[in-house]
């Protein structure tokens, strides 16, 4: 019989306790400018022909506007916003063969959250 680890588990009830002020400085500055990075190359990508037939696909299915497609002036719902945005991410975005950063799949499982639930700055 194996005994199973919940690693799952422990890590969420870890992430679930922990409190923004725990963090240290340089582990906030470095997701910062992770999280800057990414959109950049979003923003970026945005600006290309190889977005463009994705845009106006997205924009013809008339989906709900809650949603910011970054750079294309379009908003659409939660998960069409995703798709497109993780897209963007790939355009542009190439490897990090280091493993310096977190590349843009990693970027892709977090949820594309309604406009009107403005960030806090955190």
């Amino acid at each position: 019989m194996t005994t199973t680890i919940p690693v799952t588990r422990m890590l969420s009830e870890w992430a679930a306790g922990l409190a923004f002020e725990d963090i240290p400085a340089k582990t906030v500055t470095c997701a910062t400018e992770q999280v800057v990075g990414i959109i950049a190359a979003i923003y970026a990508s945005s600006r290309t022909d190889i977005c463009k037939p994705l845009y106006s696909a997205i924009a013809s299915w008339g989906d709900r506007e809650e949603s910011t497609v970054v750079g294309a002036g379009l908003k659409t719902s939660m998960r069409h916003a995703g798709m497109a945005n993780a897209f963007a991410a790939q355009t542009l975005e190439w490897e990090d063969r280091q493993g310096l950063h977190p590349q843009p799949p990693v970027h892709k499982l977090v949820p594309q959250p309604p406009d009107r639930h403005r960030p806090h700055g955190r």
